[in-house]
C-alpha cells in the first residue's frame, strides 16, 4: 500500500471533541487489560520523505490518537443499547 501523500490544505488538527469528562469505570476493569491514555497517538506517515517536512520546520508531524480501551466511560453500559457496524471485509483485495 502506498503512503498517503501530504496534499495542500491538509487537515491540521484531528483530535476528537470530547463529549464530556467520562466518570464510569471501564467493564475491562475486570480483567488484566491495558488502557490506553488520551495522550497516546500514532503518526500518521511512517516513512522520514513524509516526517522530515515537518521537523525541518520545527512543527509536530500530523497524528491521531490511538485507538483502544479507556479505563473510564462517557456511557453507562447498563443504561445504552447499541450496534457497532464496520466494514472491513466488505472489498476483499481493496485497500
Amino acid at each position: 500500500m502506498d503512503s498517503i501523500k501530504p496534499m495542500s490544505g491538509e487537515v491540521k488538527d484531528t483530535a476528537i471533541v470530547s463529549l464530556g469528562k467520562r466518570r464510569i469505570p471501564s467493564p475491562f476493569n475486570q480483567v488484566n487489560t491495558t488502557f490506553v491514555e488520551d495522550s497516546s497517538s500514532i503518526a500518521v506517515y511512517s516513512k522520514w520523505k513524509e516526517l522530515e517536512p515537518y521537523f525541518s520546520r520545527q512543527e509536530n508531524p500530523l497524528l491521531l490518537e490511538l485507538a483502544g480501551p479507556r479505563e473510564h466511560i462517557f456511557f453507562d453500559p447498563s443504561q445504552v443499547t447499541c450496534g457497532i457496524v464496520t466494514c472491513g471485509g466488505a472489498l476483499p483485495g481493496h485497500e
